[in-house]
């Protein structure tokens, strides 16, 4: 159970009220459709769904992963202990040991190791079903994800959110966003969480800042520019065991991994610059580039696999264990490039849009490991102790 209180800052000087009497010009940035030119929505011969920012206030939703928990042809796949975002869409994904890609702002992105989705920076989540979602940059057949993020607003406004719950669930959010002058408005907003689980020992650390500047170059030219940061440090958990099919063979609070290997560490660095100009009142261009470099490091005990190894499968209770390190490293780098257009023939609108983008993918990983005989290493499921000593690692698997 969570609570949250919003404190709305609708803020302004007193100087400013010589002003009031006098017109005053304001200029709101608006949010174009991710790949799809400047055809309505409800012209699209495609299955569109969106969730926008009043529904993830309203179900006090913090996380990605949950918001697409609402739509029904998304469901979750293998997330790494809650490390990353893994999904389906209409039954089909990708590489189900790896993150699950998705749009931002209609750059390809979300494959590093960038932590679960925050949504403080989230204005909106576009579901594009079907495989005619290939046509916007992505290659999986069920579908795509598409981010848009809150842009920077020549207004001055701003919120602060507090929230609390259980299992010591403490979050603040932050918005504000202002003009600099006519041209430049910029905007920052974030989240700094701390929580237990429902699982024994494991706890969570998330910071995410995300500040963002608009300048307008002139009547028809823009630029946007945004960064985003994410530190979060949490205990590695791959869940319970199960035997012989009894889902009840432990609570689903048994925390079976070592609390003394400390915290798993993913820090990301974003950055996006995007180029909008509108050539004349018909045709629009977006120029634009994406960089993100994330890294995800830690120690962690995880169940032995090999049948010959387990313990478990002797006396039913002694859980054998692999001491484990991950060294994971990505950098991902996107183009692209968008004209979009109508024209009118014989009475007939027709709406065309062409485009090209460009991604890089570079993912380092190293998998360090300990892996002792039969009983080296282990945990009663029934009676765990935590307080063993985290073994030495040997060995290197090194995956390009």
């Amino acid at each position: 159970m969570k609570y949250s209180l919003i404190y709305l800052a609708c803020l302004s000087a007193s100087a400013q009220s010589i002003a009031q009497n006098q017109p005053i010009e304001k200029i709101a940035v608006t949010y174009k459709q991710a790949y799809r030119g400047d055809i309505p929505q409800k012209q699209m011969p495609q299955s569109i769904e969106t969730l926008d920012n009043a529904v993830l206030d309203q179900k006090g939703i913090t996380q990605l992963q949950d918001a697409l928990d609402f739509s029904a042809s998304i469901s979750r796949k293998n997330n790494s202990g809650a490390l990353w975002d893994s999904f389906s869409i209409r039954g089909l994904s990708g590489n189900e040991n790896m993150p699950s890609g998705y749009l931002i702002n209609g750059f390809s992105g979300g494959r590093g190791f960038s932590g679960p989705r925050d949504v403080s920076n989230i204005e909106y989540i576009e579901v594009l079903k079907g495989p005619g979602s290939a046509l916007y940059g992505r290659s999986e057949p069920g579908g795509t994800v598409n981010i848009m993020t809150k842009k920077p607003q020549f207004e001055q406004q701003g919120e602060l959110k507090l929230s609390l719950g259980s299992d010591n669930f403490n979050r603040v959010e932050g918005d504000y966003t202002n003009g600099i002058n006519d041209n430049t408005a910029f905007r920052i907003n974030g989240a700094w969480q701390d929580s237990d689980s429902y699982r024994d020992e494991v706890y969570t650390h998330k910071k995410v800042v995300t500040p963002s500047i608009y300048h307008q170059i002139n009547a028809s030219t823009s630029i946007t520019y945004e960064f985003e940061y994410v530190d979060l440090a949490q205990l590695f958990d791959r869940g319970v065991v199960v035997l012989n099919d009894n889902f009840n063979t432990v609570p689903n609070s048994r925390y079976l991994g070592n609390p003394n290997d400390g915290d798993t560490q993913v820090y990301s660095r974003g950055h996006q610059v995007t180029l909008n100009h509108d050539i004349n009142n018909e045709w629009s261009l977006v120029v634009g580039a994406n960089y993100r470099s994330s890294t995800l490091t830690g120690f962690s005990s995880d169940a032995e696999l090999a049948p010959l190894r387990q313990s478990l499968f002797d006396d039913g209770r002694t859980l054998t264990r692999q001491q484990r390190y991950r060294d994971y490293e990505v950098d991902d780098t996107s183009l692209k490039f968008e004209l979009s257009g109508h024209f009118d023939t014989a009475g007939i609108t027709h709406h065309l849009l062409m485009g090209a983008d460009a991604y890089k993918y570079d993912l380092r990983t190293g998998l360090y490991r300990y892996r002792g005989g039969n009983g080296t290493y282990t945990i009663d499921i029934y009676q765990p102790n935590y307080n063993v000593a985290r073994p030495e690692v040997h060995g290197k698997i090194i995956i390009n």
